[in-house]
């Protein structure tokens, strides 16, 4: 069995991060590198997170990911339903990691 290494978030670039469109397997390998599944109280709270029903950091939008791909991974198969969410999580990740690339480039300036 191998191990996943974690990642943490000021160590994500946005190039190396799935996208929304990418194949299921890779968006699985990249919650696998998240870990914190205290960072998120449920899989109830991951859904409100992953539906944008709730204001979240970074690391609650990688907790949720993470908690709907476990939940996935012990049921055996990911429904349609939450390889959506986990594909909109990804998009959202991006998102925030571009926009910290982005904040950093301009107090660069």
């Amino acid at each position: 069995m191998s191990s996943v290494t974690q990642v943490p978030n000021d160590a994500l670039i946005l190039g190396k991060l799935p996208r929304e469109d990418a194949p299921l397997q890779e968006l699985e390998r990249f919650a696998a590198t998240f870990g914190n599944f205290e960072q998120c109280d449920s899989l109830d709270d991951a859904y409100r997170i992953a539906e944008g029903a709730k204001t979240c950091t970074l690391a609650d939008l990688r907790a949720a990911l993470f908690l709907i791909y476990r939940a996935e991974r012990f049921s055996g198969h990911c429904g349609a339903e939450d390889e959506r969410r986990m594909r909109r999580l990804m998009g959202r990740i991006r998102d925030r990691v571009k926009a910290r690339c982005q904040e950093g480039t301009a107090s660069r300036t």
